[in-house]
């Protein structure tokens, strides 16, 4: 994980993850990752395909403005099938770059943190 969610989370951090397709808006989610980003690794393993960030719409909801850019001004709610995902840190590569994300590409919520790794 990268530095896209701290403080919330940081390096090392160990998640507890529930599959579901029961999503709230504000709940951190586990996601495949979306075209254009960066996989970071841990040391010694590679690239990941998973990307954790906060749910901040889904389909109805009005479209954040931070991600119209990337989705068009003209688009204002989220569409049908579709979610906004959002780093904490202003400089995330996140839905500001991908726009939306396809809810099947969310594999589930995070429920805890077991500790960290230290890294």
């Amino acid at each position: 994980m990268g530095d896209s969610m701290v403080p919330t989370l940081a390096h090392g951090d160990r998640l507890v993850v529930r599959r579901t397709r029961r999503l709230r808006a504000g709940g951190i989610v586990v996601a495949r990752h979306q075209e254009g980003g960066p996989r970071s690794a841990v040391e010694g393993s590679p690239a990941s395909a998973w990307l954790v960030k906060r749910l901040v719409a889904l389909p109805g909801d009005a479209v954040p403005q931070v991600v119209a850019p990337a989705v068009g001004a003209e688009v204002r709610q989220v569409p049908a099938g579709m979610a906004v995902l959002l780093g904490e840190h202003p400089d995330s590569v996140d839905s500001r770059r991908w726009g939306f994300v396809p809810l099947k590409d969310i594999e589930g919520v995070l429920v805890g943190r077991l500790g960290s790794t230290g890294r």
